[in-house]
This record gives structure tokens, sequence and C-alpha cells, in this order.
């Protein structure tokens, strides 16, 4: 269920905004830039199913070299803890359960929360990662060490 209302949902609008949809661990919606810099929308269904969070970041294969492998079985986040959406505070490190045990209750998270969250945070926060001095300011210091950033 989770899976087919996030395509229906999510899918959609994000693809308006050119984002696909890799569905092997997902759904993660993803596009491209120039650059080779790529923007994630990562909704995430929480261990027992009766909710589910949505992650926002970016991530390239100029810093990241085990990117392609990783973006087949589960791709890594830069940004951390600090990617969770949020109505309230935007892309940040607050940790939102949005409702979905029920197909209401996934519908209305959704419709009331989840979307305009990316339409007003989610996706002007994507839209300003353009370049790899972009991208390099959102990798959180703890795990810098993993990725090749600029100097």
């Amino acid at each position: 269920m989770f899976r087919k209302l996030s395509l229906e949902y999510f899918g959609g609008l994000l693809g308006e905004f050119g984002f696909e949809t890799q569905l092997n661990y997902g759904p993660l919606y993803y596009r491209q830039n120039e650059a080779d810099i790529f923007h994630f929308v990562m909704p995430q269904i929480g261990r027992y199913g009766d909710y589910f969070d949505v992650m926002v970041f970016a991530n390239s294969p100029r810093i990241n070299e085990d990117f392609a492998d990783r973006l087949r079985v589960g791709i890594d986040v830069p940004s951390d803890n600090n990617s969770y959406l949020s109505l309230e505070s935007g892309v940040s490190w607050d940790y939102v359960k949005y409702k979905c045990k029920k197909e209401k209750d996934f519908i209305e998270s959704s419709e009331t929360k989840v979307i305009p969250a990316l339409q007003q945070f989610g996706l002007p926060y994507l839209d300003g990662i353009q370049t790899l001095t972009d991208l390099a300011k959102t990798v959180h210091p703890q795990v810098a060490k993993n990725y090749k950033l600029p100097d």
C-alpha cells in the first residue's frame, strides 16, 4: 500500500519538477542536473508500518565513489539526519512521523503536511543545491570524511 500511495501522491507532483522514480527499495525520487548533482526525495515507511518520514537531500558521484552501486541498493545521505522534511521547520533535524497505518491516514498526512512541505520547503531547498560547492555545504561534518569534497 505504501509504495502505491507514494507513487500516486508524490510521483506526479515530483514528476512535474523533473524527478524520476527508483523502485528497487523505495520509492526514491531523484533528478540529476548538468553538474552531476542528484536531488533526492525519499519517503520511508516506519518499522511497523504505522508512520512514514520523508528525507530531502542531494548527493553526487563527484563526491561519492560508490554512488552508482549505492543508488541501486540504498543511497546514503551526506546531510545525515539534517534532511527530514517538516511543514513547521522545512528541511532540518525535525524528525516528523506522518501517519499511514490506514490509507486515509496516508492521504490526510500527504495532502495536509507532506505535499505542502515539499512545495514550500523541500523543492526550493533542492533548487538551491546546483553545484558541487552548494552540495558540499550540506554535508554533515560527522560524515564529511566519507566523501571527496572540494577544498
